[in-house]
This record gives C-alpha cells, sequence and structure tokens, in this order.
C-alpha cells in the first residue's frame, strides 16, 4: 500500500519562527520611536533658535505694533487714549528700542515684548551707548499683547546662564539711537516692574548665554541654545547633546 510522506512545520519550529520575527518587530519600533524623539527633539531645538533670532531681526527691523489710538505719556509707558489726543505712529518722542525675552524655566512660554524709550531734552552728544539707553529710560510695552513662544514637543528649559555660570532670566535686544549698533543685555530680573534701566550695563552684555533645553521623552541629553553678546541673527546658534563637564548648563 502506498504512503505519502506529509510535509509542513513543527509546533516547535513555528514558535521559533514567531518568536523571532516577534523580536525583530520590537527592535523595529523601538528604533522608530527613537527616531521620531530625535526629530521632535531637534525641531526643539531649531525652533527655539529661530524664535531667538527673529527677535534680533525685529530688533534691527524696527516695527510699530500701535494701533494710533495711543499716546507715549510722561511716565513713557504706552497708554490708550479716547479723548482724540491719540498720537499718530511716528508723531511723538517715544522711540521703539528694541525687543525684551523673558526666559522661563519650565515649559512655560518664552514672553516677549517691544521696549520703547523717550527721547531726552539733553545733549547726548559726548555719551557712550550704553549711558545713552538708560538715559532714554526704555520700558516694557504691555499694552501690546506680548509674543508668546512655547517649545514645541513639550520640551523644557533646564537652565539659561551666563558662560560664567550666572543665571539669568531677561534679555534685552536693543538698538542705539545713536549709532545703530545693536546691544544684548542678559540679566537676574526681579519681576513686577516695568522699568528694565538697571539691566542695561556693560557688565551684562560680555559673556555668552547658553539655553539648557532638555527633551521631554526619553531621551537623557542636554542641547543649547547660545546667544552671544552683540551682532544680530547670526549671533544665535545651537549645539546637540552637550555633555555635562562641558559646564554650560
Amino acid at each position: 500500500m502506498d504512503t505519502k510522506k506529509q510535509s509542513g512545520f513543527t509546533i516547535l519550529e513555528t514558535m521559533l519562527f514567531l518568536g523571532i520575527s516577534g523580536l525583530l518587530m520590537i527592535l523595529l519600533l523601538a528604533g522608530t520611536t527613537v527616531a521620531i524623539q530625535r526629530q521632535r527633539y531637534s525641531d526643539s531645538i531649531n525652533s527655539t533658535q529661530s524664535f531667538f533670532q527673529q527677535q534680533f531681526s525685529e530688533a534691527l527691523n524696527v516695527t510699530n505694533a500701535r494701533s494710533g489710538k495711543e499716546m507715549c505719556s510722561a511716565s513713557n509707558f504706552i497708554v490708550p487714549v479716547e479723548d482724540g489726543s491719540a498720537e499718530a505712529r511716528g508723531s511723538s518722542d517715544c522711540l521703539v528700542l528694541g525687543r525684551a525675552i523673558d526666559i522661563p524655566t519650565g515649559n512655560a512660554p518664552l514672553d516677549s515684548y517691544a521696549v520703547v524709550g523717550r527721547e531726552p531734552n539733553t545733549d547726548v552728544s559726548d555719551l557712550k551707548d550704553d549711558e545713552l539707553l538708560q538715559l532714554y529710560n526704555p520700558t516694557l510695552v504691555r499694552l501690546v499683547e506680548a509674543e508668546h513662544f512655547r517649545i514645541p514637543w513639550d520640551a523644557s528649559i533646564v537652565a539659561a546662564r551666563k558662560d560664567g555660570a550666572e543665571a539669568i532670566n531677561r534679555i534685552l535686544i536693543l538698538r542705539s539711537p545713536k549709532s545703530g549698533a545693536l546691544y544684548t543685555y542678559a540679566y537676574q530680573s526681579a519681576g513686577g516692574a516695568a522699568a528694565i534701566r538697571d539691566g542695561i550695563v556693560v557688565a551684562n552684555r560680555r559673556q555668552t548665554v547658553n539655553v539648557c533645553i532638555k527633551s521631554a521623552d526619553i531621551i537623557s541629553s542636554t542641547s543649547v541654545v547660545s546667544i552671544a553678546m552683540g551682532g544680530g541673527p547670526e549671533a544665535v546658534g545651537a549645539t546637540f547633546d552637550v555633555p555635562d563637564r562641558a559646564g554650560k548648563c
């Protein structure tokens, strides 16, 4: 009697095949997840760098966000008026000097404000730019809504420091009314007060600022958006995966 030999896989071979296939799938998914997280983190750093570069551009190429229904008050605030005494843009003695950026820690948004000053009634020809900017009594414009920037993908700022390790939470980007030179000041602001005159000192524009950012995902490395004192948008750079021993954060 003829018999036919049946071919196929044993249970052991089938289980081995499924186990190897599952392991390969897990490795593939894990690699894809890490790649996605790495791309998100890269987007967080690049977007933050672009935000700071945009602030330099706005300080260099001044835009006046007033609606024309305000006036430049004696206290140096831009205030709304309804009695017909509003000053058209460009007709007051208030001058847009640049931008102020408040830098929190954590994942709270960064806030950016326009900075205005009032032309002094004294001779300023012999003053240095720092002294001149102080004399303009620069003030944050809070009437016009601040620019809010939240770092994408829930990345967070773990520190903002000068190269000398001094913590800061505010950066001023101001343009001299006399020379047109752009100055960057970084310092620790007490907050609450509108006046920012005390931050405009030579010591606050001598060191590079490092804004240290960590990912919200499993990536444990820290990257840095650095802001060199002086210059324009090109003063803002980014360095990925900075080791702790580098001393920037």
